[in-house]
């Protein structure tokens, strides 16, 4: 079995790539296994397992038969909740299985070199080309508490919020740092273990998108596979729509030198 890693950053589509993974029948991402709210590494803390040492927990989960079908049985809970079919693997059957982190974790966890160190591994790098779009998506996320929504779900857009301006430069500015980040750690990884994507180019253009899909399976070297939409973008309409007094909080970034990010 092969391994892969989702490299990425919030409010950049990494949900919506692990949900078009793992409808392929061979393969398997068990998405973010870092953060506390997370099953996985909740267990991993009460038990006390690889304390301190996060890149053993990470080799653990994609190496070892324990977590592969523990994660698959959380997964069929939530897909049971949603009023979908649990799907199980076998281990046999999947060709490749993987995780999906923001680059912030690495750093925050003290996996800096833990991409480097394992050539085995290849790597997904998905990147929002947007630092304006990610940015007014984050602030979203923070004020509504909405990470995701289903195709066939109810309509979570909400009505037009006001952000201080200052936050918002603060906010933009941070973002574009993040995105040059992980521009800097897929440029210094070997150029046959990445392929890269963007949410642009994936997410915002249906007719590309069964394209961007095959590229990704024949990087993880499975057969095509069409897969289903299953979620729905939360922000539909323009910045402009979406944040009450974006003229200000615009203002306020052309004021700070960021002209550039606001295209």
């Amino acid at each position: 079995m092969n391994n892969h890693f989702i490299l990425s950053l919030g409010r950049s589509g990494s949900n919506q790539l692990v949900d078009l993974i793992n409808q392929h029948p061979n393969l398997l991402n068990y998405g973010e296994v870092l953060g506390e709210w997370i099953a996985m590494r909740r267990l991993q803390r009460r038990i006390g397992i690889f304390r301190n040492n996060d890149a053993r927990w990470l080799d653990f989960l994609l190496k070892n038969r324990m977590p592969f079908y523990s994660a698959q049985a959380v997964r069929a809970v939530h897909q049971l909740q949603r009023g979908d079919r649990p799907e199980i693997k076998a281990r046999k059957t999947v060709s490749s299985l993987g995780v999906k982190e923001s680059s912030l974790n690495l750093y925050r966890f003290g996996l800096g070199n833990y991409l480097f160190e394992r050539p085995w591994l290849k790597i997904i790098s998905l990147r929002r080309l947007s630092a304006l779009d990610r940015t007014v998506s984050s602030l979203m996320l923070h004020d509504t508490g909405v990470v995701l929504a289903h195709k066939h779900g109810p309509d979570t857009r909400r009505a037009p919020v006001v952000i201080e301006p200052a936050r918002f430069v603060r906010t933009l500015n941070a973002v574009a740092e993040e995105n040059a980040e992980l521009d800097r750690i897929t440029a210094a990884l070997p150029s046959e273990r990445v392929h890269r994507m963007s949410y642009e180019e994936t997410f915002t253009d249906p007719e590309a998108l069964p394209k961007r899909i095959d590229e990704l399976y024949r990087f993880l070297d499975v057969d095509c596979f069409e897969p289903r939409i299953r979620m729905r973008k939360i922000l539909p309409r323009n910045p402009a729509e979406v944040i009450a007094n974006f003229s200000d909080c615009r203002d306020a970034a052309m004021s700070a030198g960021l002209e550039r990010l606001l295209s």
